[in-house]
């Protein structure tokens, strides 16, 4: 999938026209340098209506990034059409974007392909990075690896900073020619180009010392250089950091900023990170009921931890009314999804009729699992149950436990009840 951001394709390709502009189009570049974006528009409007390709192009990016006026897609695809059409190679590739997102246009991946092969044909390289996706996926061009890395590696080597992120990732994957030291040399070009991708990537390898040598504070760098871009997950890492005093001091305070920066960005891991915090009150004064919103968010989301953990909010009545039932059900989502101390809980609760009917045999598959997920306590219990359930109630416990196990593929998760914990140090 085409991913790239759009501020980064747009503003590059404005950038490359702004060079070569009129003296008409120039003051519209000066107005729009200064922060004076209708007056931009004043200046392109007249010359791209009178056909000027450059201000055709221009105005479609006003229109596409709301500057000046409000964002219209539709009004912004029509004035790249009418630099494409004379061959504009910038043109030709934003209205490929829009193609390809059908936004503010019938989406039409195979007219995307045509559009950025006519505007990678003239050297544009976004477009050479765009078409070279779709034929490393298939989309509409059909699947072309050696086309694809061809495309990838010319758009990075003119120093389109995406290119060079997708160049990276192949490299290390093995899709293109390359080790694992040649491929962090590109992610590091991305990122000293201002791709925040690259940049969190180039954090991750430092953090890891992963084709390159450990170096925690170096990897701090680059996730705040990312964050500063509005990364999510450069900012989870940050919060990560400063939560565990890796790279710098514990510092809970900072470290709930930054998660509350990921999670207002739709984070999910990190929306349970700050749920926690604010349940616990490190580094932020203790709310349990505004905590308890944040673990609702990501429940509903799908995570398994904010589902565990909501569920233990209900069992013990923190930030939200107490409640067996909601508790049960939520134990019940998490430990679906194979979070293995989520399985234990289930099993207890169906051991005991805790907010779920009483069911034993319910209760021998989840300690099953749970044990299998490395939970001890459950294999104590699983064996306790062997002792008392009959033939018959152990058989329903033993399909029902191989029944999950062969849908899902795989063990049970023994990750622990979430991403922050209470230090006790």
């Amino acid at each position: 999938m085409i991913s790239a951001s759009r501020p980064l394709v747009l503003l590059s390709a404005l950038l490359l026209v702004a060079a070569g502009c009129s003296s008409p189009s120039r003051v519209g570049w000066y107005a729009y340098d200064g922060g004076d974006y209708s007056g931009a528009i004043a200046a392109w409007s007249p010359i791209a209506a009178e056909g000027d390709a450059d201000a055709q192009f221009l105005m479609g990016v006003m229109h596409d990034e709301g500057r000046g006026v409000d964002s219209d897609r539709f009004e912004a695809a029509r004035w790249y059409a009418l630099a494409s059409d004379q061959g504009h190679a910038a043109a030709q590739n934003n209205l490929g974007l829009l193609f390809y997102r059908g936004e503010g246009v019938a989406q039409d991946r195979d007219e995307a392909a045509r559009l950025f092969r006519l505007s990678a044909d003239q050297g544009f390289a976004a477009a050479r990075t765009n078409l070279g996706v779709m034929y490393l996926t298939g989309e509409s061009v059909g699947r072309d690896p050696q086309r694809a890395r061809e495309l990838i590696s010319t758009a990075a080597e003119q120093g389109d900073a995406r290119a060079q992120r997708i160049l990276g990732t192949m490299q290390r994957r093995g899709f293109a020619e390359g080790d694992d030291a040649t491929a962090t040399q590109w992610f590091e070009r991305a990122a000293e180009s201002g791709d925040a991708e690259a940049q969190y990537t180039v954090g991750v390898l430092a953090y890891r010392g992963d084709g390159t040598s450990q170096d925690f504070g170096w990897a701090r760098t680059w996730f705040e250089t990312a964050a500063e871009q509005g990364h999510p997950r450069a900012e989870f890492a940050l919060g990560w950091m400063h939560h565990r005093g890796i790279g710098c001091e514990v510092d809970d305070a900072a470290a709930a900023d930054w998660f509350r920066r990921a999670a207002e960005h739709g984070l999910e891991s990190a929306q349970v990170s700050y749920g926690l915090l604010l349940v616990e009150g490190q580094g932020v004064d203790a709310d349990p009921q505004e905590g308890a919103k944040w673990l609702q968010r990501a429940a509903r989301a799908g995570s398994p931890q904010a589902q565990y953990n909501l569920g233990m909010l209900y069992l013990k009545g923190r930030g939200v009314e107490q409640d067996d039932t909601r508790a049960a059900r939520w134990f019940g989502e998490a430990a679906e999804q194979g979070l293995a101390e989520a399985q234990n809980r289930i099993a207890s609760m169906y051991q005991f009729g805790q907010g779920v009917e009483q069911d034993e045999a319910q209760a021998f598959a989840w300690y099953c699992l749970a044990a299998i997920g490395g939970i001890e306590d459950a294999a104590k219990m699983r064996d306790g149950l062997v002792q008392r359930l009959g033939r018959e109630q152990l058989e329903r416990g033993k399909l029902r436990a191989e029944a999950w196990l062969h849908e899902n593929g795989t063990a049970s998760r023994p990750s622990a009840s979430g991403s922050v914990s209470r230090r006790d140090d």
